[in-house]
């Protein structure tokens, strides 16, 4: 078989049974060769046994909420949740591919002030499978069940990339008491050369659908642009290691992304009456700031803190963004409080 791909140049003869035999006796996970998949229900993450016939975790499982976490169910998706902590409701939305321990050391220092609750997207973390396309609208439908199941009123949202985009179309929709934003999508003006660019990216990572040998070297280059401040090391290692495992998903979502249809928030943006921080990295080399200011600059309430970052200040600069994040929730009248910690809830009932 023969794989061609423009963004890498590389043009290569294939035997695909020797790539599979070479696989079933285990290749390097720090590269995230194809992993083995399972079929379970214990730990969190429910996958499809697609390989060689083994039964393994997943490697996105490690990505996301802790082991035991409980799911809800929407709309026929899974979602991994973890909720702990009281007071203001503060929900946690990450970027595709990644999971809900990118909130980690926030939880950790935010979850005796306020109630914390992340969120793994469909297919990511130990979230189950959705049959419908990643993008902004559904993913705000999907987070809109969580809430409503839960009982949550106002949150603060904080959402990073397609969480971010998220962020928006929910507020756009339903009532919250302010947004935290980091690097969000949907602020760029659409035009012929972002959408070339963003299926450019998807025919990469459908390469990695493919599985081809060469993919796993590529993601982990990219990760390190992508995530390169210290801090985020251990999560962007365990986001390479399943880059084969989220590679259809990320394919996907880049089509997406190409679509202003689906992708264009500037006019949820603009009209938001809501305060809005952005906690932006400002060494994004892909979303960089200044393809958003323009829209930024029209909202009526947004402030802009600048971090050195590659994607994802709370990740990367976690003791600031808390910092910043608490000053902002003082700035809008909310409570910074101490409060008891609130345990896991129990298992979770469909939501719709």
């Amino acid at each position: 078989m023969t794989l061609s791909t423009s963004e890498t140049n590389i043009n290569i003869n294939i035997d695909m049974f020797l790539v599979q035999r070479q696989v079933a006796v285990g290749g390097p996970a720090e590269v995230g060769l194809p992993a083995t998949l399972s079929v379970t229900d214990e730990g969190g993450g429910r996958g499809t046994d697609t390989l060689l016939g083994r039964c393994e975790p997943m490697r996105r499982w490690e990505t996301g909420v802790p082991e035991g976490c409980p799911w809800v169910a929407v709309d026929g998706v899974d979602l991994a949740v973890d909720d702990r902590g009281a007071g203001q409701p503060v929900i946690c939305l990450h970027a595709i591919a990644h999971g809900s321990a990118d909130f980690d050391a926030f939880a950790a220092r935010a979850a005796g002030r306020y109630r914390v609750l992340r969120i793994d997207w469909p297919g990511q973390g130990r979230s189950g499978e959705d049959g419908v396309a990643p993008a902004p609208a559904r993913y705000a439908a999907l987070l809109r069940g969580v809430v409503v199941h839960l009982g949550m009123e106002d949150p603060v949202i904080i959402g990073c990339s397609i969480g971010g985009a998220a962020a928006l179309e929910y507020a756009s929709r339903y009532p919250v008491r302010a947004l935290v934003l980091a690097n969000p999508g949907g602020l760029v003006t659409p035009s012929a050369t972002v959408s070339r660019a963003c299926r450019a990216m998807s025919r990469f990572f459908a390469a990695g659908r493919r599985g081809a040998w060469w993919f796993g070297l590529a993601y982990r280059a990219y990760y390190q642009l992508v995530l390169p401040w210290p801090q985020a090391w251990r999560q962007r290692q365990r986001i390479v290691r399943a880059g084969y495992e989220n590679a259809a998903l990320l394919a996907a979502a880049w089509s997406t992304f190409a679509d202003p249809k689906q992708a264009d928030q500037r006019r949820a943006a603009i009209d938001l009456d809501v305060p809005v921080l952005f906690t932006w990295a400002m060494q994004d080399r892909i979303n960089v700031f200044k393809a958003s200011q323009a829209t930024i600059a029209q909202m009526k309430n947004a402030r802009v803190v600048k971090f050195d970052g590659g994607h994802a200040a709370f990740l990367e600069q976690p003791r600031q963004f808390v910092v910043e994040f608490d000053r902002f929730i003082v700035g809008i009248g909310g409570a910074v409080q101490r409060a008891p910690s609130r345990p896991v809830a129990a298992p979770l009932a469909l939501a719709q």
